[in-house]
């Protein structure tokens, strides 16, 4: 393992499949390279049940397809994600000792068919009950994964952790988009490109709004900025370790207080790659995307009736579950009684193949239109979007599928 190219080298690669969801597939082919590993898959999944999508590296789809629906539910390594923060590494014989992970019907019906003999695990992100977890291979005439191998790729966790935030944000479609003005209108949050200098170049409908405020972040000069000097210093530390060029450059996050209330923003900062055009061509070096975490969006009956194939009475019931009312609450509210509100409750579960409330306020809140307050009072609409690495990976045998598998609100670690 003499040969191991440096791991800095791929880190543009990473943060490009943010944007470019078929380049994960060679993330995960260098990062194999890395460890001298085989195969490599990128899952995100409900640990409840351990379905989900995937995308694969030397490995052919039809060998995969019948993991979920099937094997997922038998796999007893997937057991130890729960247990695991984001950015942490898991061995095989670590989660599961070795001799009781071979006698299983995992290992002898879908792992030795495949050739897979030792897992490598990295959570690169977890939201409640949804993770993502890159998993890479090795077969029974190669040493087993040890904590070298994890050193090996622990400089790349960071950035890999941001890759998969940012790539949760990022909307369907947006390689094809004609235009850099195109390409920022379309994203569902406030989003800035700026200089390493914390110049801003250009900035979308909703970053204009919030810079617009003064109220957390301010714009002086065309210079991005806080309201305190503390947080601008760490702010434009971010920035220029993002823009650096003349060494790798590193993501981050931070929180940006504002003056008109206890919630922040939250603020991804990610050097802008090589490898997106549109993006690179703007003289611009880093991409900040902006939450607003004290933004609630409420998402319309009529829209969850439609979508979800929901009866009025269960998509106003819906609605109100997504504002934060309890079921007695509801019950009291609209003249129901309790037993009742459970039913649709249960109802809205099947329908929208959740399985539970927390999961379901999760759908709910990706089904809400991002509400644009202008300074003349008129909120203006933005339809709600997803995508990211797993957007149209679904694979045979999973079902249904959830929109919980898509792109969520702005939690996550």
């Amino acid at each position: 393992m003499s040969d191991v190219p440096d791991p800095s080298a791929m880190i543009d690669l990473i943060y490009s499949a943010a944007f470019d969801e078929r380049l994960w597939t060679d993330v995960l082919a260098q990062l194999a390279d890395f460890v001298g590993a085989g195969p490599g898959i990128f899952v995100r999944k409900r640990l409840h049940d351990n379905q989900g999508h995937a995308v694969l590296s030397r490995m052919d789809p039809t060998a995969f397809a019948d993991y979920f629906g099937y094997f997922a539910q038998r796999n007893p390594l997937a057991r130890g994600v729960a247990d695991h923060a984001a950015g942490s590494f898991l061995l095989d014989w670590q989660t599961l000792p070795k001799q009781e992970l071979t006698r299983s019907e995992y290992y002898n019906d879908f792992l030795r068919p495949r050739d897979i003999h030792g897992v490598l695990g990295l959570v690169v992100w977890r939201d409640g009950a949804d993770a993502a977890v890159i998993s890479l291979t090795r077969n029974a005439r190669q040493e087993e994964f040890g904590t070298e191998h994890i050193e090996r790729l622990r400089p790349l966790m960071p950035h890999l952790r941001q890759a998969t935030r940012l790539a949760r944000r990022v909307p369907p479609g947006l390689m094809l988009a004609e235009s850099l003005a195109a390409a920022l209108e379309a994203w569902s949050e406030a989003l800035i490109l700026v200089s390493p200098e914390g110049t801003v170049r250009f900035a979308n409908q909703m970053a204009e709004q919030i810079l617009a405020r003064r109220d957390g972040l301010t714009l002086v000069a065309r210079r991005l900025g806080t309201q305190d000097s503390t947080t601008t210093r760490r702010l434009l530390s971010a920035i220029a370790r993002a823009g650096q060029r003349d060494a790798p450059a590193v993501g981050s996050t931070l929180i940006v207080p504002r003056k008109s209330g206890p919630r922040p923003y939250g603020v991804f900062v990610a050097p802008v790659p090589e490898r997106v055009p549109f993006l690179h061509h703007a003289d611009a070096a880093v991409l900040l995307t902006v939450v607003d975490l004290a933004y609630a969006p409420c998402p319309e009956p009529a829209v969850l009736a439609a979508i979800l194939n929901l009866s009025p009475a269960q998509a106003g019931i819906a609605t109100m579950l997504a504002n934060g009312s309890e079921p007695r609450e509801i019950a009291a509210a609209r003249g129901l009684s309790l037993h009742t509100v459970r039913r649709h409750v249960t109802d809205i579960l099947h329908r929208t193949d959740t399985a539970r409330q927390a999961d379901l306020i999760r759908l709910l809140v990706q089904l809400s239109p991002r509400t644009l307050p202008s300074d003349d009072g008129v909120s203006r609409l933005r339809a709600p979007l997803t995508g990211g690495p797993w957007a149209g990976h679904r694979l045979a045998g999973q079902g249904n599928g959830s929109a919980l598998l898509r792109d969520g609100d702005a939690s996550g670690t």
